[in-house]
């Protein structure tokens, strides 16, 4: 069941109106529909995995008990967190859920990987290759366990011993597809007390559901058409111009899809009560790499931040550590995100892309909003802009190919004079398309989403832009695709 199917627009106003007109007299009733409705969502995809997140929630939901409890009878402390029960709990529980993951996501990447490089030395080694269903959301809803478990253990949050609201919590279906990574400390809290409906949060979330589904069923799909053609073929056989066509188009996708569904899982949320973090914010307006990053799927690269970066040492262990820690994170983010050494070649990428500016003490250089409080930007913020995309956008050539090997051979290809020919194939209403969202996040790159609080003080120009949008997500949709990181 797909944000964008029909399925799922029968799905949501039925569980909307059931929850606030049946279910509203205590929050537990509430959790309890929330989670009923969840699980059938998530049945929908596929009922055999269903007790793997059952299995997460509980073991977590437990362990966060006892490590809460060794902490208060004093065998939580030690000067290492292998000196402590508590220590020793929380890394159970980390090792139980990256287990189940690693199984279901890595295991034929490792294993394959493994065989190969032994027979790189002439050592032939037979494996067997698991025909396994990767469940639903696993990525994220194994990050917001984790993350529940470390910060009970860091003393950050206490435990909660409602096991339906935490399951509720972690099952929640606006975030089963992908994201964002909400964490228990900030999010927790409202499944543990009884949502009021707010008439001002609902409609804004219906304004960011239509802005998300504009990005993903207008954009993110139809710029699909072009970049799935042209990453079928043999790069060679193509004009630079239309590679380069191909891989900035792709940028756009991948950002129309990832933020797109970000915005309809956010809205979603605030349909019932709940008020979510912004996981984008508007990276392709960044001046560099440091600061793209610090916008660019928010909740996964904190994250990292959090619970690997800063824990070995971030940027103040010395220089060769901080390029070890950089690399790491940048590793383990590329393998997140697929089991291909492809993922792996990206995140190294990045890490190439962002080492400069944080050796050099400028990656925190960029906090504020680009061009705040004016309406167009300086010469030096377009150049800094632009160049930025260009960066992301040749770092993404490893994402979209089939292999490392395919990834070369695209970046041989893109330097060619055909570079300065017309790219055949390119429809017109692609660039309009992306021209519409482009302006209209600049106008808004200081507000949560596309749509928030606009400045259009005519109620009918108003709505005469949310009927545009709509009109054109009936109207010129492309087929119905799955979102991209729901792979992830």
């Amino acid at each position: 069941m797909l944000f964008n199917s029909l399925e799922f627009a029968i799905f949501l106003p039925i569980v909307f109106l059931l929850y606030w007109y049946i279910f509203s007299k205590s929050y537990r009733w509430q959790n309890v529909f929330l989670l009923l409705a969840s699980c059938f969502f998530y049945v929908c995809w596929d009922w055999k995995t269903l007790p793997l997140i059952v299995l997460t929630a509980f073991s977590t939901w437990l362990c966060g008990l006892e490590i809460y409890k060794a902490r208060q009878t004093g065998t939580g402390k030690g000067t290492h967190w292998y000196q402590s029960k508590a220590g020793l709990i929380s890394a159970a529980n980390i090792i139980l859920n990256l287990g189940i993951l690693c199984v279901f996501k890595y295991y034929n990447f490792f294993a394959q990987s493994f065989a190969d490089a032994f027979q790189f030395f002439g050592i032939h080694l037979g494996y067997t290759t698991l025909h396994l269903i990767l469940p639903l959301g696993i990525s994220y809803y194994t990050f917001r366990a984790i993350s529940y478990s470390i910060d009970i253990y860091r003393g950050q949050m206490e435990p909660t011993r409602d096991f339906l609201s935490f399951f509720a919590f972690i099952i929640f279906f606006p975030l089963l597809l992908a994201g964002p990574i909400e964490r228990a400390r900030t999010m927790l809290g409202d499944f543990l007390r009884k949502r009021a409906f707010d008439k001002d949060l609902a409609v804004d979330g219906l304004r960011q559901i239509l802005w998300g589904l504009f990005k993903k069923v207008v954009i993110a799909d139809n710029c699909g058409q072009f970049v799935d053609k042209c990453f079928k073929a043999n790069p060679s056989g193509l004009d630079a111009s239309i590679l380069w066509t191909a891989i900035v188009l792709f940028a756009f996708q991948l950002y129309a899809d990832f933020s797109g569904c970000s915005d309809i899982a956010i809205g979603v949320s605030k349909l019932f009560g709940f008020r979510l973090k912004k996981n984008f914010s508007y990276p392709y307006f960044s001046r560099n790499m440091s600061e793209f990053w610090r916008r660019w799927h928010i909740s996964l690269m904190s994250w990292f931040k959090d619970y690997l970066y800063i824990p070995l040492g971030g940027s103040r262990v010395g220089r060769w550590k901080t390029i070890r820690n950089i690399f790491i994170v940048f590793l383990v983010s590329g393998l997140w995100h697929g089991a291909d050494w492809t993922f792996i070649f990206w995140g190294g990428l990045q890490a190439v892309f962002i080492l400069p500016l944080v050796l050099l003490g400028s990656s925190k250089q960029y906090k504020n909003t680009v061009a705040e409080g004016r309406l167009l930007p300086s010469g030096k913020e377009v150049f800094s802009i632009l160049t930025t995309f260009v960066v992301f956008c040749f770092g993404l050539i490893p994402v979209r190919s089939q292999t490392v090997g395919y990834a070369f051979q695209y970046f041989c290809s893109i330097f060619d004079p055909s570079f300065f020919t017309i790219p055949v194939g390119l429809k017109g209403n692609i660039v309009v398309f992306i021209l519409i969202m482009l302006v209209i996040e600049w106008l808004q790159r200081e507000k949560e989403h596309g749509l928030s609080d606009l400045k259009i003080k005519n109620k009918f120009l108003r709505y005469a832009l949310y009927y545009a949008l709509t009109i054109c997500v009936f109207w010129f949709g492309g087929t119905q695709e799955a979102f991209i990181y729901m792979q992830f």
